[in-house]
């Protein structure tokens, strides 16, 4: 090989791959024996073992599905597995099989021993690991072992140590060839940086480490080119080796279960798949290991259009590539025709009837009537109408006989014609004549396979980029693509919806289309949706089962809404209607995929007022409403309004004479007893949740809801395609975590070179809030925030040499000034990548530090990028702003002086942006101090620490422009949230409001400037998010003053505004002379300050004779706006008053 991967070397008990000294090839690594001890995990020990020759033929290289390009090299799988001829894979120890990827470990597990493997899949990247070790028995977790049993364990830990998977082996040399597979994986891994684009030596090598063949690590790599000239490198079109049916009795992916129809299917031939209900699918399994799906819906929803429309499937798989031509990726096109013969169902064969058969029973049905008008008008003898009855009946059953025999006449000689087709017809006949709306059957015919390949390097529809990037997405499983099941296809519910004008039906469906473009619907269901579960707790709504009629049951109580609360959570309508279109998708894209299938809706209305569907919530239901009724038409079969109150009931009588028929039938108003007794007619009562008196489970609790909840987490643990986002605000794994010693000697370091800034009471402060207030001023910094903190520290741990190198950092604010001051003080050479946006005055002020400043790029992320590359390209040390552990480390310190400086305090109230200060603080007080509380407070217009909390990990969060410009961190760094996560015992989000007046108090009362975010934590407690704190000792951290002169400006002007000492508002004066001169002379007795004033005349709706002045004042107080608002109505002024705390008179001002 021309390029050899770096020996593997022995290493401390802080290395991060053990094994063994001075090994450098394959070979070597496999046959060691020797596996250095590693950091103990809780009992966890470390044996020694070999591999020997039967252990590495044992592994095997197969094909499995859901791997992309530059990703599938080969299966490493412990045990004996055997590739049988259905192209699935069975077997193996502990029902599980593994594929080692250059980017992951994937596992797959069975559920049931006739299914195939793939039901439950997952992965861990490369990245994430830090090395694997052996177990023994004695040393394995309580109940890993089970009894009489001897297995050997393979425990794959991170960096931190953390326990990711826990492999179990047969034997002693499973286990070992485990270990040292693994090992040397991770070693080849990070010769090349856990690039996406390995070079062919390196993903070779890898390829031997994966399937234990030595021989094609010693070989030269075949170049590319070469192999694709060559005949051997056509890929030859894959065969259908199964077709099965997955059958789903129930919502919960543990019921699935699989049934093998026919194995090795011929091209054009029938394959019968009977009993196909709505919620199965059809899986055709491929040589090369791939899975096609057929849902229902794709095969037509009744037997009807399946006999009238002819049409095609053309089913691709997933694009992959080759080991042999690692540039060429194919993939595989299957067409099944779906055509009324012979691939479907056939219809009832109803004979044209006779002449006899039509005319003679209506000849006898005219002569009874005859001979009962007879016996009316003319009164014959009964005993003569009674014969004329009988012997017209006994005609009439001769008919019926004749016509019997006629009909089996006639298929007697159809079958005497043709055998062949009779023995199918009848078949079909059958199939047909019991057809129902759940049970489907059908004939299956694959007409040809194809293979289209395309050179990466060449075609620009696919790319080895966006093949790795879908492999991180998880874009590339199946579940993926039929859930999030791509544009919506064109359906006839948009022409009934405009009562059959085909022509507004298809504009509709072309404005759905814009819709779902413009709202990304169609992806909406993979991705993560990280407040669902705050949503939900504040929002019922539920999924519950089916109705007798098999349509889905959705319980909803609009009157439980707590939009207060979700406020408080940081989130807005536009959150809920997003969570709204999620729910509604899921409905018609899991629950009920069918086109033609109706969803029953009861609202319970109980807790509405008349008054209580105002302001928010209204505007929520009508746009909720309003985007169903446009988008998702003809969906609804029943809608059942229960505990109306009498007001209600009221409004529906007048208001249903005016609705359509249709919909009036479908509106059920109910309450009291009637409520279980109408929905036991259309639901069963298992099915019926207990809240409202049925004996199913209680709200919540169903088997779809639980379903639902699983999706969400699922995609939740997902890495998105945003990547780099979460680079740009995380400092990467290789950190290790930050220690109460590491802030400690933190302090210690950094004491002579950063300001010992004040904290004290503030009585001002305290006596109008209520609370002991204590300001920590660490604006006072020489550079005018905390983070010098940080970057003094971060600065003084740099080796000798790295100190001569130099630093880079990608920042737009402070964290650059601080790194360029103390670089300057400790003479070490700095370099900001700084965005275009960067505010001119921090450009300059970095400059004339000494920093070597780079724009780039329009935002942080590219900023990032290119300090990356000074970082590779120059050696320089890359400092994150927040979640460097030194970084961390020294913003800790602040924790330890507020200690020292106020005895006995409550609370802290702390910034939180990325995440830094907070985790910093935490550590240090909860460490020194347990009962004291810290807790984070952040804007409600970028709650990012609040979003991760409620996932459990780091998630990027929709951030807007923000007053508290230096917390819009849109992802909190992975280190910060790792060590404030359970330190923090509270996190509150404040609004732009007091943020605002919280700049203006500490200007007025404090004579202080700092910046927004500096601000936040007095912000808190304006918002009176922390009632419980009041008359407690609690300090505010000022942990930034850099703010701009025009910036602070608009700031103070929104401050008097949230305080009711600015005013704007509209008065309509008569237009003449002296008119408005009243008005201003009204102003100037009342003592009020003109601040602005313009007078329209062109634009006024009323009467010509009069004038809008338009007035903006300040005043003394709130209640001084308001003594001034009572003299000018007072005074006959029409007024257009602007409330002070109006988000558009902000927005305006």
């Amino acid at each position: 090989m021309s390029r050899t991967v770096p020996p593997l070397s022995s290493t401390s008990s802080s290395a991060s791959l053990p094994a063994s000294a001075g090994l450098s090839t394959p070979e070597e690594v496999f046959s060691s024996s020797a596996i250095s001890s590693a950091p103990r995990l809780s009992r966890l020990g470390s044996s020694s073992g070999a591999l020997s020759q039967r252990t590495m033929q044992s592994f095997r290289t197969v094909s499995l599905p859901g791997l992309f390009p530059g990703t599938h090299l080969g299966v490493l799988a412990s045990g004996m597995l055997d590739k049988r001829r259905d192209g699935a894979v069975r077997g193996g120890w502990a029902k599980r099989l593994f594929v080692l990827s250059t980017r992951s470990l994937h596992y797959y597990r069975k559920t049931e021993d006739f299914e195939l493997f793939g039901k439950e899949r997952g992965q861990v990247p490369l990245a994430d690991m830090g090395y694997a070790k052996l177990v023994a028995p004695e040393d394995a977790p309580y109940g890993a072992v089970e009894a009489n049993s001897t297995a050997y364990f393979c425990a794959v830990l991170s960096k931190r140590k953390s326990l990711l998977l826990f492999l179990r082996a047969d034997s002693l040399e499973y286990a070992q060839s485990w270990v040292n597979v693994l090992n040397y994986a991770l070693q080849t891994a990070k010769a090349v940086d856990f690039s996406p684009k390995w070079s062919l030596e390196a993903t070779q090598t890898f390829i031997a480490a994966a399937s234990g063949n030595f021989q094609d690590a010693k070989q030269e790599p075949e170049k590319p080119e070469d192999v694709a000239d060559s005949d051997d490198g056509a890929t030859e079109a894959p065969k259908v080796l199964v077709v099965s049916v997955a059958s789903t009795t129930d919502f919960s992916p543990r019921t699935t279960t699989e049934r093998v129809v026919k194995r090795q299917v011929e091209l054009q031939s029938d394959v019968k798949i009977g009993a196909f209900r709505k919620r199965d699918f059809c899986i055709l399994v491929l040589s090369d290991g791939e899975e096609l799906h057929i849902p229902h819906h794709m095969l037509g929803d009744n037997v009807a259009r399946l006999l009238a429309d002819e049409k095609e499937l053309v089913l691709s798989t997933p694009p992959r590539s080759q080991d042999a031509r690692p540039t060429v990726v194919s993939t595989s096109r299957v067409h099944v025709p779906i055509s009324p013969q012979p691939s479907t169902v056939q219809p009832l064969v109803v004979n044209q009837p006779s002449v006899f058969a039509v005319v003679f029973p209506g000849a006898l049905g005219g002569l009874f009537l005859l001979s009962v008008l007879i016996s009316v008008y003319c009164a014959p003898p009964f005993e003569v109408l009674m014969k004329i009855t009988i012997v017209l009946g006994v005609l009439l059953s001769v008919s019926q006989i004749a016509q019997f025999v006629l009909a089996q006449m006639q298929q007697s000689e159809r079958s005497l014609a043709s055998a062949q087709l009779a023995a199918k017809t009848i078949d079909r006949t059958a199939v047909a004549a019991a057809q129902t709306s759940d049970d489907l059957v059908f004939y299956l015919r694959v007409d040809h396979i194809e293979v289209v390949e395309s050179d990466q390097e060449d075609a620009s529809t696919v790319s080895a980029s966006s093949c790795v990037e879908s492999a991180e997405d998880g874009g590339g499983d199946d579940a993926d693509a039929k859930i999030s099941g791509g544009p919506l296809p064109f359906s006839a519910r948009f022409v009934a919806a405009e009562k059959g004008d085909e022509e507004k039906g298809r504009q509709r469906y072309v404005n759905t289309l814009q819709w779902r473009k413009e709202n990304r619907i169609d992806n909406i269901l993979v991705t993560p949706h990280p407040t669902f579960a705050t949503i939900k707790q504040h929002y019922p709504q539920f999924f519950h089962g089916r109705s007798k009629a098999g349509q889905p049951v959705y319980y909803e109580r609009p009157g439980k809404i707590d939009l207060a609360a979700l406020k408080r959570e940081g989130l807005s309508i536009e959150d809920l209607l997003r969570h709204y279109m999620y729910i509604t998708e899921y409905l018609w894209r899991v629950i009920e995929p069918s086109d033609t299938g109706r969803s029953l809706t009861v609202l319970d209305v109980s807790g509405i007022g008349m008054y209580d569907l105002g302001g928010e919530v209204l505007d929520f239901i009508k746009r909720a409403s309003a985007f169903t009724g446009a988008h998702y038409p003809e969906r609804s079969a029943h809608i059942f309004i229960i505990n109306i109150p009498g007001w209600f009931n009221m409004i529906w009588r007048m208001v249903k004479p005016m609705i359509d028929p249709v919909t009036r039938e479908k509106v059920h108003m109910l309450k009291g007893s009637a409520i279980l007794r109408e929905l036991e007619t259309l639901i069963d009562l298992d099915n019926i949740p207990r809240d409202l008196g049925g004996k199913g489970p209680a709200l919540g609790e169903s088997d779809e809801e639980l379903a639902l909840a699983a999706h969400v987490s699922k995609y939740l643990a997902r890495p998105t395609s945003a990547r780099l986002l979460s680079a740009a605000f995380s400092s990467g794994a290789d950190e290790p975590p930050v220690s109460f010693e590491d802030v400690s000697t933190a302090s210690f370091r950094i004491r002579d070179g950063i300001q010992f800034t004040s904290c004290k009471l503030s009585p001002t402060l305290s006596k109008r809030m209520g609370y002991e207030i204590f300001l920590k001023k660490d604006y006072r910094q020489m550079t005018g925030s905390f983070k010098e903190r940080g970057a003094r520290n971060a600065l003084l741990l740099l080796s000798a040499e790295q100190k001569r190198v130099g630093v880079v950092a990608a920042s737009a604010g402070n964290h650059a000034l601080a790194l360029a001051y103390h670089g300057k003080l400790l003479g070490i050479p700095v370099t900001c990548v700084m965005p275009n946006i960067a505010p001119l005055t921090k450009i300059t002020s970095c400059q004339e530090l000494g920093a070597r400043v780079i724009l780039h790029g329009s935002h942080i992320l590219e900023a990032r990028e290119k300090a990356d590359e000074f970082a590779r390209d120059e050696g320089l040390a890359y400092i994150n702003g927040f979640d460097h552990p030194d970084i961390i480390a020294g913003a800790g310190t602040m924790g330890i002086e507020i200690l020292n400086q106020v005895p006995n305090v409550d609370a802290i109230v702390v910034p939180v942006g990325g995440g830094g200060l907070i985790a910093g603080i935490a550590l240090a007080v909860k460490t020194l101090a347990p009962n004291v509380k810290v807790i984070g407070v952040e804007p409600e217009l970028c709650a990012s620490f609040t979003g991760a909390l409620a996932s459990g990990h780091p998630v990027h969060v929709q951030t807007s422009p923000t007053l508290a410009d230096g917390l819009a961190v849109p992802c909190v760094g992975s280190n910060a949230f790792e060590i404030a996560r359970e330190r923090v015992d509270q996190m509150v989000t404040v609004s732009e409001r007091a943020i605002a007046l919280s700049v203006l108090r500490l200007v007025e009362q404090e004579k202080v400037v700092v910046e927004g975010g500096g601000a936040c934590s007095l912000a808190a407690l304006i918002d009176n998010k922390l009632p419980e704190l009041k008359g407690k000792r609690v300090v505010l951290p000022l942990c930034g003053g850099n703010i701009d002169v025009p910036v602070l400006g608009r700031v103070i002007e929104r401050g008097l505004a949230a305080d009711g000492r600015l005013v704007r508002f509209v008065a309509t004066v008569s237009d003449r002379p002296g008119g408005i001169a009243q008005l201003t002379n009204l102003l100037w007795e009342s003592g009020v300050s003109i601040k602005d004033i313009l007078h329209e005349r062109a634009w006024v709706h009323a009467s010509v004779s009069n004038v809008a002045v338009k007035c903006v004042v300040e005043t003394q107080s709130y209640d001084h706006g308001l003594e001034l608002k009572k003299r000018l109505e007072e005074a006959g002024y029409p007024l257009a008053w602007g409330s002070p705390s109006d988000a558009s008179f902000l927005g305006g001002m």
